[in-house]
């Protein structure tokens, strides 16, 4: 399975899941999109866990997108 997620705090009003689910379930892809509510404080340590996970993408929001553009390693 293909996982993704939006990332920032608070994530609960996104509407990215819905709308990525939606078409991942329309191209019959098994795949799922997430939303992870993580606070600043936990910013690094979950970017840290989710490199080594089965995740292959992130959206980025607030208030992450200045420690994620510090967090790029490329």
């Amino acid at each position: 399975m293909i996982r993704a997620a939006v990332i920032g705090s608070p994530v609960v009003q996104s509407l990215s899941p819905a709308m990525h689910n939606a078409v991942f379930a329309q191209l019959g892809m098994d795949a799922h999109y997430g939303a992870l509510d993580v606070s600043p404080t936990d910013f690094s340590a979950t970017i840290d866990r989710l490199r080594r996970s089965e995740y292959v993408g992130l959206s980025i929001t607030m208030p992450h997108k200045d420690a994620a553009f510090r967090a790029c390693d490329e």
